[in-house]
């Protein structure tokens, strides 16, 4: 296939340009389109106008074969989806031959999440008034009452927190910005630690981040991973439960579970479409059973009854 990717460049310049994709996706992307690549040149090397679904569908059941994981292989299945969009519009092909592309479906569970008392136990954990404990603390309600990713948590400027108002200015994904509501714990937290904790990290040093490590550098995501397996230990949760995205699964399903709007927690998590918060609405049948018994005008009786 001459010049075969010359395309592919385009597509990756477009993510990388127009879509304002993150480094890390469009690696994901130039893996995936450089083995499509190979696969061509194994049948060949089709010209682009003359590559049709079943070739596509030849490709993915390379995958299948090689015994790939169905997330692997619906993302593989998107990013020919995507690229073959880009091909039509840009007038490389006549026609998509992704359309009707079938692939895995990839089960979208609930996201694991702590309990109320379990949150109550990490925040104790940090207890205590060297600066390090006041930073932890700090970062563990900001993280719990903001619903921040990990990237937005540790990439916060000292600047962008208003106390007085109870906000942080935070950039998500794709460099959107969007302004969170912090609640009166987290406020607490956060001052206590610019007052007490943060001056005695940094001392005569200077950071523009609001969360530093011990040594008055920017927190990494690493470190705050670090960070939340050792108070966790000391918690005496599961280790293997914690991961940096945790908090922010607590924080969206904690809101539901309260009466909030699905339409409030996309926009407190900054997700560009509803689809995506949807995931937090599969809660716990069970507790879906209580809320209709407490508030449905005929969902009491007794299990008796139910039977």
């Amino acid at each position: 296939m001459t010049g075969r990717e010359e395309p592919v460049d385009a597509y990756l310049d477009h993510l990388r340009l127009e879509r304002r994709l993150s480094p890390r996706t469009i690696l994901s992307y130039r893996s995936d389109l450089q083995q499509h690549l190979e696969f061509l040149a194994s049948r060949g090397g089709a010209d682009w106008k003359r590559i049709d679904t079943e070739l596509l569908r030849a490709d993915l059941a390379r995958l299948h074969r090689q015994g790939r994981a169905r997330r692997s292989q619906q993302r593989y299945r998107s990013s020919l989806r995507g690229f073959y969009r880009f091909l039509l519009r840009e007038g490389w092909i006549d026609r998509d031959p992704s359309v009707d592309l079938e692939g895995p479906r990839t089960p979208r569970n609930l996201p694991k999440c702590l309990s109320r008392s379990e949150v109550d136990r990490l925040l104790e954990a940090c207890a205590g008034e060297g600066p390090l404990d006041l930073r932890d603390r700090a970062m563990m309600e900001v993280a719990y009452g903001a619903g921040l990713r990990v990237s937005e948590l540790v990439g916060l400027g000292v600047e962008e927190c208003d106390l007085e108002k109870r906000w942080v200015r935070v950039v998500g994904k794709g460099d959107r910005e969007r302004v969170v509501p912090l609640g009166a714990p987290a406020c607490r937290s956060v001052r206590l630690y610019l007052r007490r904790g943060r001056p005695a990290i940094m001392k005569a040093r200077h950071c523009p981040k609001l969360f530093v490590n011990r040594w008055g550098r920017p927190l990494s995501r690493m470190g705050f991973f670090r960070i939340l397996r050792r108070r966790g230990e000391v918690a005496a949760l599961d280790a293997r439960r914690l991961h940096p995205h945790l908090l922010r699964h607590t924080f969206a399903t904690h809101l539901l579970e309260a009466g909030a709007s699905l339409r409030i927690v996309q926009e407190l998590l900054g997700h560009r479409s509803l689809a995506t918060t949807e995931i937090y609405t599969a809660v716990d049948r069970s507790f879906l059973r209580r809320v209709h018994r407490r508030f449905h005008p005929r969902g009491g009786g007794s299990q008796q009854e139910e039977r």
